[in-house]
């Protein structure tokens, strides 16, 4: 095994390099992973609890000293530029370092997560509105214009398109669930409906 591994170093400064292999050969080869190591995990390995407890409480110091490090991120990244016009630039690190790294993760976001992260429930529903905001932008940039809705000779309404044929053929299923509820007819749709019957 590499003697520069991050999990060997961390385990020789805690004066518990004896049990490196062990860790290493079960998987936790990085400090992410045996940050997340649970105290049942070490006891199959056969670390004894004295050592255990010497592990986890180093393990504790370590992650307090990387949630208090400063991390960089991107400023041009598309999610903190989305933050950053929508008015939400302080989380933009918060939300990175989580896992929201690109706009598609980001609009899967739920209440449970934003809870989870500790943003107001204020700037919750802010980022859920512009989430949708921009999907929806997204969504109608890439949709080909339609004329107006028109009557057929057999009485039912037909839409005609200008768009060429391969985008008038797009499936339910591709409309993103955000715009989908922005999709509803008008009432000027209904009226049309309603005199055809």
């Amino acid at each position: 095994f590499d003697e520069n591994n991050e999990v060997l170093v961390f385990l020789r400064d805690a004066g518990l390099e004896q049990y490196a292999l062990c860790f290493l050969r079960s998987g936790f080869d990085d400090l992410e992973t045996l940050a997340a190591i649970e105290d049942t995990d070490m006891k199959d390995l056969g670390i004894p609890a004295f050592h255990i407890m010497r592990l986890r409480k180093r393990l504790q110091e370590l992650q307090r000293q990387s949630s208090h490090a400063p991390t960089e991120y991107d400023a041009n990244h598309p999610v903190a530029l989305f933050l950053d016009d929508a008015g939400l630039a302080q989380y933009a690190k918060q939300l990175l370092s989580n896992g929201f790294d690109d706009m598609d993760t980001l609009y899967d976001i739920e209440d449970a997560d934003l809870k989870d992260l500790n943003i107001p429930r204020g700037h919750a529903l802010k980022l859920k509105k512009r989430l949708r905001e921009h999907q929806l932008r997204e969504y109608t940039q890439d949709e080909p214009p339609y004329a107006p809705v028109t009557m057929a000779a057999n009485h039912r309404v037909a839409l005609q398109s200008r768009a060429p044929l391969a985008a008038q053929r797009r499936l339910p299923n591709q409309i993103p669930a955000s715009a989908a509820m922005y999709l509803l007819p008008t009432e000027q749709m209904k009226s049309a409906v309603e005199r055809s019957w």
